[in-house]
């Protein structure tokens, strides 16, 4: 049997959207400002706590998360592209306590109603 799964895409307005640009989701005479996006291909999560870093490999240890994290990105510079203060979310816990590489990107689009 073949494993499931299932594709993920979205949009990253990269300028100012109107009515016209985008109907369903902006009403006449209004607008959004352009998106937000951070591209994680490839990234890792790091603890902040030394005691703790190698134990990734999946033991039932966590991490002092009051010593932070951050998502790390791949290539020689790795560039911290998101630091945590304290507990990061579910998804990025589990990706440092099972070692796992993050992909895709982190969008922030704008919603709200500027013009109205």
């Amino acid at each position: 049997m073949a494993a499931k799964y299932h594709m993920v895409r979205t949009v990253v307005w990269d300028d100012t959207r109107w009515h016209t640009d985008d109907p369903m989701n902006v009403v006449e005479g209004d607008w959004r400002d352009p998106s937000l996006e951070v591209n994680v291909e490839g990234a890792r999560m790091v603890s902040g706590d030394e005691h703790w870093r190698g134990r990734e490999a999946g033991t039932a240890v966590e991490p002092d998360w009051n010593k932070g994290s951050w998502l790390e990105g791949p290539g020689p510079t790795q560039p911290k592209l998101m630091e945590f203060g304290g507990y990061p979310g579910k998804l990025f816990a589990d990706a440092l306590l099972k070692g796992l590489v993050l992909r895709g990107s982190i969008v922030a689009e704008d919603q709200q109603r500027h013009g109205r």
